[in-house]
């Protein structure tokens, strides 16, 4: 007696299992590219930088907006206490009260949004560095230095290819006698002889 082997012939794509598609997050003109397409990156790797002359100034002046609304958050909320102590002494009427407070939450409010600007600044500063968010390699570079981007639009194509997944096609009265966990070996084109071990992780259930 024998173990005996019951072999399925398979074809199809390669495609890797991770992939990371780079994207702009600040409207900036690039100031330079680091890598190019074929070129193996860390994850954090520096990709591209953008021209910080604008975003720095946008952030400088977020903080004296907020700054001066910080200052003016100040004298409403002294102007706000004086006038609690006048209108207990029956100096000061309660609409004069109404409106010391009105005007404290309007500056109160103020210095929240311009907070939050001054925050979107900081973080278009930061990303301003671009850098690879995964392990693997530069498939595809859509940018130059000097090109005035977008937000959202797209940079790089970063590829991990320690792991890849083949979508294949087998034929139909042949699919009963494939199960998900079963073990396959693969060649793939451009690597002559070489064959990589592989197992089915699933089936498409429109086939059964």
């Amino acid at each position: 007696p024998r173990a005996l082997t019951e072999t399925v012939r398979l074809s199809g794509s390669v495609s890797p299992m991770e992939q990371s598609a780079v994207k702009a997050e600040v409207a900036a003109r690039l100031a330079e590219v680091l890598v190019r397409e074929g070129q193996a990156v860390r994850r954090g790797d520096v990709l591209a930088r953008f021209d910080t002359v604008e975003l720095t100034a946008r952030l400088n002046e977020k903080q004296a907006n907020l700054e001066g609304a910080r200052a003016q958050m100040v004298l409403a909320e002294k102007t706000l206490e004086k006038n609690r102590t006048l209108n207990r002494s029956k100096i000061v009427s309660d609409t004069s009260l109404d409106q010391a407070e009105s005007s404290f939450g309007f500056q109160r409010a103020q210095v929240d949004a311009l907070a939050a600007q001054v925050e979107l600044a900081r973080k278009a500063l930061r990303d301003a560095v671009v850098v690879s968010p995964i392990d693997g390699m530069v498939a595809t570079r859509s940018v130059n230095p000097g090109e005035n981007l977008a937000v959202n639009a797209a940079m790089f194509t970063i590829v991990d290819l320690s792991r890849v997944e083949v979508e294949a096609t087998v034929p139909a009265e042949q699919v009963a006698r494939l199960a998900v966990g079963q073990t396959a070996t693969l060649r793939v084109e451009g690597f002559g002889e070489r064959e990589f071990a592989g197992r089915v992780a699933r089936i498409n259930p429109m086939a059964r």
